[in-house]
């Protein structure tokens, strides 16, 4: 078996190139656009409003949703909190798995080895007769978090200074789904058979914190100005399969396990506006941008990992040199309605007095989005070293540039809060809308930029003068992603290549290995958020 397996791996040596420049194509395409998706919204009070934070801060996290509406807030105040979100992911492949009628399926070697089976020459989930449906894989259970620090200090009635280290919030900064499912064969058998999406980007893990520094400065009565510096940290971990014989790419016996562990150093800044013409209304704006991205790190591999007996996994990696990648910027808007409560200060009284929470008998804000998310469109890559297999190794590419087909988003927040007992509880409620950012011909389980909605509550109640809880909880409604006719191939003659175009050139691919994201995703999400407030 052993002899056999390495016979045909010498065959096919020679054509290792382009799987290894598609995986880590996919690779690198996850780990920008994955994390640049943020969902309404970290900071516990912004969570309850639906992110419709951009024309007045309540607590500290304004320092990142708007640095210029810090000047509202008094003296020292300090935000400690987190969002804790449940994602649930689904995919739904379409059609069966390619059976050895219809393709070059090779398990030798493998778990799924049909001289493994007692009784059996091919693989259970490739029997001619009967082809087995691709089951439906769904990403492990787990609890997202968007952990910040914030604080500001207001200086003089004209300046207060913002600072701390937050993450952004987002819907798939962990994904893991499994390699290997448990299929159903027509007569209702069950057996192990490989993941339908592990030619897909089934493993990510996403750190990513900035640490941020700014002030806000009072122009006059009317118009405040604000700036910050954020110097972000970020490390991507990503994992796939690839395939080392085109002619075959959906054989468990020639895959390859393809992981990236890679870190950089984000730069970027936010600018903000506040304008307040009138004792009750209010109007907002905020752009950050992100400086393109210089990454490195390094990728392991591991050459037929569902081996086992006589042709185990062979272990190894090479190095990723440099990473660079043009993230998102986006601009945030809004206009805000409150009503004053009678003898109180007013926000554009001059005095420097004026707390929402304690000087508005309730507010009503809407914000809208736009995100750049088509600037996504070219990431460059330099590699060096080489890949073990069983018998040789096997040079990485050396340069690789991936292009992306990518769409910009746009959305509207809209929340409000009530002071049920001013200065002292307040509740608030919103909704959120927001467009698809992903196309279905290239969908992606590592992309869930899918379009919908979302509806949001939340409480803050303040104990006497120093310290402050809120609460949140929102639930997100995302709209379906039917790839029906998506066309993306597990393997490519060439990264240049049309996908399609290059699984038409061979005759024993079978229709499976040319579009490995054919089908339904579905997702939802259910996020809760708490926050601890210190006033000094």
């Amino acid at each position: 078996m052993r002899y056999r397996f390495e016979r045909r791996v010498m065959r096919k040596m020679g054509r290792w190139a382009a799987p290894l420049a598609a995986a880590v194509s996919l690779l690198r395409t996850g780990a920008a656009y994955g994390y640049g998706v943020e969902l309404p919204e970290n900071g516990t009070i912004a969570f309850g409003r639906a992110g419709a934070v951009q024309s007045t801060a309540r607590d500290a996290s304004g320092v990142m949703h708007n640095i210029a509406t810090i000047g509202d807030l008094r003296g020292l105040q300090l935000s400690i909190g987190s969002n804790l979100s449940s994602f649930t992911h689904c995919f739904q492949r379409q059609g069966n798995y390619d059976t050895t009628a219809n393709a070059t399926v090779n398990v030798d070697g493998t778990r799924f080895d049909p001289n493994l089976m007692e009784g059996n020459s091919e693989p259970r989930y490739a029997f001619d007769s009967r082809p087995t449906a691709y089951p439906q894989i769904c990403k492990e259970p787990g609890v997202g978090l968007a952990p910040m620090i914030l604080g500001s200090y207001r200086l003089s009635n004209r300046i207060t200074l913002g600072f701390g280290i937050f993450s952004p919030s987002t819907q798939g900064s962990a994904q893991n789904f499994p390699d290997t499912v448990t299929a159903r064969d027509s007569m209702g058998n069950s057996f192990d058979a490989p993941s339908p999406a592990r030619y897909l980007l089934f493993r990510k893990q996403l750190t990513v914190l900035y640490p941020t520094f700014g002030a806000s400065f009072n122009v006059n009565r009317f118009l405040r100005v604000g700036a910050a510096l954020h110097v972000g940290f970020a490390n991507f971990q990503f994992g796939l399969h690839s395939n080392a014989d085109r002619t075959a790419p959906q054989s468990p016996s020639s895959d390859v396990f393809i992981g990236l562990n890679a870190t950089g150093i984000l730069f970027g800044f936010s600018a903000g506006v506040q304008v307040m013409p009138l004792p009750n209304l209010t109007f907002g704006a905020n752009l950050r941008y992100t400086a393109p991205v210089d990454a490195s790190g390094e990728a392991t591999t591991r050459f037929n990992p569902y081996g086992t007996g006589a042709t185990p996994a062979v272990d190894g990696g090479f190095t990723i040199d440099s990473m660079r990648v043009s993230l998102p910027w986006n601009v945030r808007a809004s206009a805000r309605y409150h009503m004053p409560r009678a003898g109180r200060p007013q926000q554009n009284d001059g005095t420097g007095q004026y707390d929402a929470a304690t000087d508005d008998v309730f507010d009503i804000e809407a914000t809208f989005i736009y995100e750049r998310t088509s600037n996504l469109s070219e990431t460059s890559l330099r590699n060096t070293g080489s890949i073990n297999t069983s018998l040789m190794p096997v040079p990485a590419p050396p340069e690789l540039t991936i292009r992306s087909a990518l769409a910009d988003v746009i959305g509207v927040r809209i929340g409000g809060d009530y002071n049920v007992v001013p200065g002292r509880l307040a509740v608030r409620a919103g909704f959120s809308m927001e467009s698809r950012g992903a196309s279905p011909d290239l969908a992606q389980i590592h992309l869930p930029a899918y379009s919908g909605m979302s509806v949001h509550a939340g409480a803050t109640y303040r104990f006497g003068r120093r310290v402050g809880v809120s609460l949140g909880f929102g639930h997100f409604f995302f709209n379906d992603n039917n790839a029906a006719t998506a066309q993306r191939a597990v393997t490519v003659p060439s990264p240049q290549l049309d996908p399609a175009t290059a699984c038409a050139t061979s005759n024993s691919i079978g229709a499976g290995g040319c579009q490995i994201n054919r089908g339904l995703y579905t997702a939802s999400m259910t996020s809760g958020s708490v926050a601890l407030h210190l006033f000094f």
